[in-house]
C-alpha cells in the first residue's frame, strides 16, 4: 500500500500536466469579419454578346480591379454583379484582385456561330424560338457552358441542350 500511493500521486501529477498543456485546437479563433463589397455595373443588350463569347476578357476589359482594391484595402472580396435586360453574370475577386469564380445566366441571346451551326446541321428545317445560356467557371477559366435552345417546327416544340 505504501508504494501505491506514491505512484497514484506521481499518475495524478502526471495527469494534471498532460491536461494543462495548452491544446492550440481547443482555442475558438474569432470568426473573420465578412467584409464584401458588391457592385452593380449594367451593361447594354449589344455588348452582352461580347461579354457571353468571351467573358472573363470582358470582366478585365470593363473592371479596374485594382482601383477597387487601393479604394476598399478592408474588403476581403469583391463582388461584381453584371446586369442586363437580357440576363446577369456575377463576378467575385478576392482581396488580391484574382478572379474566383464567375457565373453567368442569360436568354435570349445570340449563341456564337459554331453552337447555332451545330444546331442548324443537327435539326434542320427546326426554328430557333428561344435560347438559354448558363456558365460557370472558377479562377481564369469557364468550366461549364451550357445553351438550351427551344426548337419549333409545324406546331411541335423541343428543348436540345449543347455543353461546351
Amino acid at each position: 500500500m505504501k508504494k501505491l500511493i506514491p505512484f497514484v500521486i506521481a499518475l495524478s501529477f502526471f495527469i494534471s500536466a498532460k491536461s494543462l498543456a495548452v491544446n492550440k485546437s481547443n482555442f475558438v479563433t474569432a470568426p473573420e469579419v465578412d467584409r464584401t463589397l458588391t457592385v452593380n455595373l449594367s451593361i447594354p443588350s449589344g455588348t452582352v454578346l461580347d461579354f457571353v463569347t468571351d467573358p472573363l476578357n470582358f470582366l478585365y476589359d470593363k473592371i479596374d480591379i485594382e482601383s477597387y482594391l487601393r479604394n476598399n484595402k478592408d474588403a476581403n472580396q469583391f463582388i461584381f454583379v453584371i446586369v442586363s435586360d437580357l440576363g446577369t453574370g456575377r463576378a467575385v475577386f478576392n482581396r488580391k484582385g484574382k478572379l474566383v469564380r464567375t457565373r453567368l445566366n442569360f436568354e435570349n441571346i445570340l449563341a456564337p456561330r459554331d453552337v447555332r451551326l451545330e444546331v442548324f446541321e443537327d435539326y434542320p428545317g427546326w426554328i430557333v424560338k428561344k435560347v438559354k445560356f448558363k456558365a460557370w467557371g472558377k479562377k481564369d477559366a469557364m468550366t461549364k457552358n451550357i445553351y438550351k435552345f427551344t426548337l419549333e417546327r409545324d406546331g411541335e416544340k423541343k428543348e436540345v441542350k449543347y455543353i461546351r
